[in-house]
């Protein structure tokens, strides 16, 4: 029942008592309603199997199934059924007030605490998908399974990160450091991978090589993602810019206008997200 954090520790002896009580009530009803011993052994059978179903699956479903298959079992074995039940509500009881208590003084693992390298890797899936991007602008040809696999690596670590911070505001408040920030964080990013994401789109079919104007943009948004990462992770080393190839052309065109504006937003956003970052980083 004690979990590698505070909040999962709280979940899982959350799903416990719910499941205990729960699952005891039915069991119960069932030993008051039923006496056939055929019936009874069909239900055994039928919450056996639900507990190593759901074991895995959802553990306060399991528990719930666990608690009357424990209570029938004992029934056959001509022991108390609500004496059973109350010494193992009791049990669950104790046993959940052991492990907050664990959690809390004993082994405290507070996400506040791990939330920086999950923002980390944000950080550095976006620096990715900015890349190729970047690479799409010079006129290469990038397939789509590159554009698949950096975006799913920037939805994963974007999923992470929200979970995480979703742990911390379950956590007691003056365990939680920069929740603002941080959920702001969250939301700046979400907006910078969302407009990367439509420019990949609108770009897909066409691999012209875009002026050096416009690959500005691009190149100090990396270079401010960079250095916010380089706040968090001090062991990231960045990679010095590369050249602009020969091919780019020097003249903006009418489609390269509309490209610099949305280029330039996305300038603006990793400049909101290196200002939240410095709070972040202390």
């Amino acid at each position: 029942m004690l979990k590698p954090g505070f909040s999962l520790t709280k979940q899982k002896n959350f799903d416990r008592l719910i499941g205990t009580v729960g699952g005891g009530l039915v069991g119960l009803s069932i030993l008051a309603f039923i006496h056939n011993q055929t019936i009874l052994f069909a239900l055994i059978v039928f919450f056996m199997i639900g507990t190593y179903t759901f074991v895995l699956l959802n553990y306060i479903v399991m528990v719930t199934f666990l608690t009357p298959y424990i209570l029938i079992l004992f029934h056959f074995l001509g022991l108390g059924a609500a004496n059973i039940a109350s010494e193992r509500l009791a049990d669950t009881a104790i046993a959940s007030l052991l492990a907050f208590l664990a959690s809390y003084f004993l082994f405290p693992h507070w996400e506040s605490g791990q939330l920086q390298g999950y923002m980390a890797s944000v950080l550095k899936a976006n620096i990715q998908y900015l890349k190729k991007l970047k690479e799409h602008l010079f006129g290469n040809k990038i397939s789509s399974l590159d554009y698949k696999l950096v975006r799913k690596e920037l939805f994963v670590s974007t999923a992470n990160l929200s979970s995480a911070l979703n742990r911390m505001l379950s956590e007691p408040k003056s365990k939680q450091k920069h929740r603002k920030e941080i959920y702001e964080f969250v939301v700046l990013n979400h907006v910078l991978s969302s407009n990367i994401a439509s420019l990949t789109s609108t770009m897909a079919n066409n691999n012209k090589p875009c002026s050096k104007e416009v690959l500005q943009p691009v190149k100090r948004t990396i270079s401010n993602l960079e250095r916010n990462l380089k706040l968090l992770d001090n062991s990231y080393i960045v990679e010095p810019n590369e050249k602009d190839p020969m091919h780019l052309m020097h003249e903006i065109s009418t489609t390269d206008l509309h490209l610099n504006d949305q280029l330039n937003f996305i300038y603006k956003v990793s400049e909101d997200i290196g200002k939240v970052t410095k709070v972040i980083a202390g």
